[in-house]
């Protein structure tokens, strides 16, 4: 194991979200495709009507996902049959008055009806670039930079690792090695004190 110095820094970044997404499901089923695919648009078509009427843009109302599935009866005996279809359709929509959030999410599933579902809620940042790892990663390097402190008989100047440098073990083994090489090991190695 290689000898070295290892200095610790803790970064934490707080921010208050300022959006909420929402996903809301529209579920339908009928004995045919076409019949639940037309029930399922215009329960979808009721339900973005009560969100713009909440004032949400169109921009922020989106299709996150479409299915068709075949829905089977298995009896006790013999093989299963096709007894309906189902199609879901998922919406996610982004509402950016959080305060008013409440109360267009229960006018969007009261205007559903009973092909509302509500599928989830997240919290987020309308301008998430200005929060990244990045930032706590730096407040991390500053504060192992600020808790660094020269051990007891060590020069805090470039004095000491001049006379480090004169005075650092030389590679064995090695007769010449440039200084690139030399200056790389000797970062890997633990200083000896300035004399």
């Amino acid at each position: 194991m290689k000898k070295g110095i290892v200095v610790s820094g803790v970064g934490e970044v707080r921010a208050a979200p300022d959006i909420l997404a929402v996903t809301i499901d529209v579920e339908t089923r009928a004995s045919t495709v076409a019949a639940a695919r037309t029930a399922n648009a215009e329960a979808a078509a009721r339900l973005i009507a009560s969100l713009k009427a909440e004032g949400v843009d169109q921009r922020d109302i989106q299709t996150a996902n479409l299915s068709v599935r075949a829905e089977y009866d298995r009896p006790d005996s013999g093989n299963p049959r096709v007894s309906g279809y189902r199609v879901t359709n998922s919406l996610r929509v982004l509402l950016r008055d959080t305060e008013k959030a409440g109360a267009a999410i229960d006018a969007a599933l009261d205007a559903a009806g009973d092909d509302g579902r509500l599928g989830g809620l997240r919290f987020d940042f309308s301008d998430r670039p200005r929060f990244t790892p990045r930032h706590g990663f730096v407040l991390a390097s500053m504060h192992a930079r600020r808790r660094w402190r020269w051990p007891p008989g060590w020069q805090s100047n470039s004095e000491s690792w001049s006379v480090w440098w004169k005075t650092r073990p030389k590679p064995s083994g090695s007769p010449a090695c440039s200084r690139q090489r030399c200056a790389w090991r000797a970062c890997q190695s633990k200083p000896e004190r300035a004399r």
